[in-house]
């Protein structure tokens, strides 16, 4: 499974397979397209869609979060298997600074 992640991750890149609305900002999400769609027709991938999730509720169960905001997203962003133990998203964002942008721009794709 880490493989074809890392397979498609790497394909997304090379193949520049992403395209995110312009007023999302493509270079903070560019790892996020990897797994999830960004655009308006929120196709299911292998994550699930991110485009206008921000304010919205979470469509995971067990996460205790009303919507994701700001401080939701932090928290998920930095180690979702803290926020939902058994998740498949393995990806996790450590610096500080790289997940307020990640965020940032989350809010934004609308």
């Amino acid at each position: 499974m880490i493989r074809s992640l890392w397979a498609l991750a790497v394909g997304a890149a090379i193949f520049g397979a992403f395209v995110a609305p312009a007023s999302a900002n493509p270079a903070e999400l560019a790892t996020c397209a990897a797994c999830h769609d960004l655009s308006p027709a929120k196709k299911q991938v292998v994550g699930s869609p991110l485009f206008a999730i921000y304010g919205k509720k979470p469509g995971i169960e067990g996460t205790g979060f009303a919507k994701w905001d700001k401080a939701s997203l932090d928290k998920w962003l930095k180690s979702p298997s803290a926020v939902k133990p058994g998740t498949s998203m393995m990806f996790m964002v450590k610096n500080d600074a790289q997940r307020a942008k990640i965020i940032e721009a989350l809010a934004e794709l609308k």
